[in-house]
Order: structure tokens, then C-alpha cells, then sequence
């Protein structure tokens, strides 16, 4: 808790200095910050590492910053954590960073469960639905699962909508179950 809380914090600090038509880069940033880290798990252990000299760290942290969209606001957060010993929170700065920046768009990240692919025209139906139903814009992310059965489910951190096939026959064979 005290990470997140420190994390929150950081966050608050970076997004002070995001102007909002810099939002999509910024989203654009987090995703390409995340597939790296979780494609180099190795890469937070030596940032944080006083194995490692300090030049070293602070000049690996610079030649990423380049490739984002907002490197000099990267860089600086980047630079603050090297070298205050902080770099391992980076995976839940990104984490609430992404949240924070959701809420202050009005959206939300939905994990959407499917049996099997879906035409585009479906699979905006179901987010047509879902954006009325939670009153926000949804940014999916599309998982095959074929314990759906059919139909989809889709899921917040807070919330689950279930329209799968599974389900009904799951409440059907309960209802069967009291009915004896």
C-alpha cells in the first residue's frame, strides 16, 4: 500500500506537467513503457541496482526516454527515480498513471471475453452497449476464451457484465437444481 500511495504521488507530480492534448501520446507512451518492461523484467532489477554505477543507470534511462513521445517529462521522472533509489516502482506508477489518466478522460479499460473472433460491426455493438451501460468511453482489450462458450464477458476492475452462454446454462442448471 505504501508503494501505491508513494506511486499516486509521482503520478500527481507527472500528469501536473501533461497538457491534455498530450493525453494520447502519453497513453501511447504507457503501453509502449509496459511492453517493455514486461517483455525485460530484468531491465527495473538493474535500474535500481547500486551494482550498477549511477552514470550508467542515469544514461540507460536517457537512450529509453528518446524513443517516447514525452521523453524530456519521462527522462525527469525517470532521472528522479535512478536516483533516489526508486526505480522499482516504475510498474505502479505506469499502473496509476493509466488509471488517473482513464478517469480524468472519462474512460475506462474493459477486458472483453470471447469464444471466437467477432466481426468489427459485433464487437462495436458490444461497445456501444457497454459505453451506455457505464456512461464512459471503453478502451478494450480482446481475449479468446473458449470456457465463454458464446456471447462475451466483459470486465472492469470493479465490475463484470457476463452475457456468455456459459453463464445462462449455469443459472438454467440452478434453477433446474432448485426446481427438484
Amino acid at each position: 500500500m505504501k508503494e501505491i500511495l508513494l506511486a499516486r504521488r509521482y503520478v500527481k507530480a507527472f500528469l501536473g506537467n501533461v497538457r491534455p492534448q498530450d493525453y494520447e501520446k502519453l497513453h501511447n507512451d504507457i503501453n509502449l513503457l509496459q511492453n517493455f518492461l514486461n517483455n525485460n523484467s530484468d531491465t527495473i532489477k538493474l535500474l535500481d541496482s547500486m551494482l550498477y554505477p549511477l552514470t550508467f543507470r542515469q544514461k540507460f534511462v536517457r537512450e529509453i526516454s528518446k524513443i517516447l513521445e514525452l521523453a524530456s517529462l519521462w527522462e525527469n521522472l525517470f532521472q528522479i527515480l535512478i536516483n533516489r533509489h526508486k526505480f522499482g516502482l516504475i510498474d505502479e506508477i505506469l499502473d496509476e498513471m493509466e488509471k488517473a489518466l482513464f478517469r480524468i478522460q472519462n474512460m475506462i479499460k474493459v477486458t472483453l471475453k470471447t469464444a471466437r473472433e467477432h466481426t468489427p460491426e459485433t464487437i462495436e455493438n458490444i461497445r456501444n452497449m457497454i459505453e451506455n451501460r457505464l456512461n464512459c468511453k471503453v478502451i478494450f482489450r480482446q481475449v479468446l476464451d473458449p470456457e465463454v462458450v458464446g456471447g462475451f464477458v466483459a470486465e472492469t476492475e470493479s465490475m463484470l457484465i457476463d452475457g456468455s452462454v456459459r453463464s445462462i446454462l449455469l443459472e438454467f442448471v440452478n434453477f433446474c437444481k432448485i426446481k427438484e
